[in-house]
């Protein structure tokens, strides 16, 4: 009697994997997530710098005056700790300025929050073709000497900025030519694509930091 040979089991094809929303978030869920949060740091902070001690703006005004004298022209400059965009402003012939910082071509009101240095330069301008001459003492020009320093908060008082050394006369900033010593005037310039009259005080501004200095 011949015994017949054990059957095999058929092979079953296995199923394709149910679609599942769980499985699809646990891909796309990590992505998802890094966006939101870097929308919610931008949209709470303003700017991912932020994160730097910076980020965001505020308004800052004061005067620099010299010998107890203010200063009738000139260039006042900051330097970030983060190594955010500084500040820059020009002095009005009462000596009162106004900060601004250079975005995207655009100069936009304030300077970035955080410790800064602060530069005070006051330029001669030439009689003809050439550079402009220094007029104010080097030390308060230069980053590496300047005395003054500012932290930026969301509410600034103004900043007084008071150099040693004699009175600058207004005809030495303004030269036998008229010239003015605004940004772009010196050594450093000013803002690309700029006029001094963007960078002035408006006049509510303007009698506000009058009355507090």
């Amino acid at each position: 009697m011949n015994e017949s040979a054990p059957s095999q089991p058929s092979q079953v094809a296995p199923e394709p994997p149910a679609f599942s929303i769980a499985n699809v978030l646990v891909v796309i869920g990590p992505i998802l997530l890094i966006f939101v949060g870097g929308v919610g740091i931008y949209a709470f902070f303003g700017n991912p710098l932020s994160m730097l001690g910076g980020g965001k703006l505020a308004p800052i005004a004061g005067v620099a005056t010299i010998g107890g004298e203010p200063i009738p022209g000139g260039i006042v400059r900051t330097e970030h700790e983060n190594g955010l965009p500084g500040a820059l402003g020009s002095i009005e012939s009462d000596g009162t300025f106004k900060l601004f910082t250079e975005i995207k071509g655009s100069a936009i009101d304030g300077a970035y929050l955080g410790n800064h240095k602060v530069t005070v330069s006051v330029f001669r301008p030439p009689a003809g073709f050439g550079p402009s001459t220094l007029v104010s003492p080097e030390e308060y020009a230069d980053f590496s000497q300047t005395p003054f320093k500012v932290t930026v908060g969301n509410t600034n008082e103004p900043l007084k900025l008071a150099l040693e050394g004699d009175p600058i006369p207004e005809s030495v900033v303004n030269g036998e030519s008229g010239g003015g010593g605004g940004p772009g005037g010196g050594p450093g310039g000013g803002f690309q694509g700029f006029n001094d009259s963007d960078l002035k005080m408006d006049k509510d501004t303007q009698d506000k930091w009058n009355n507090a200095v």
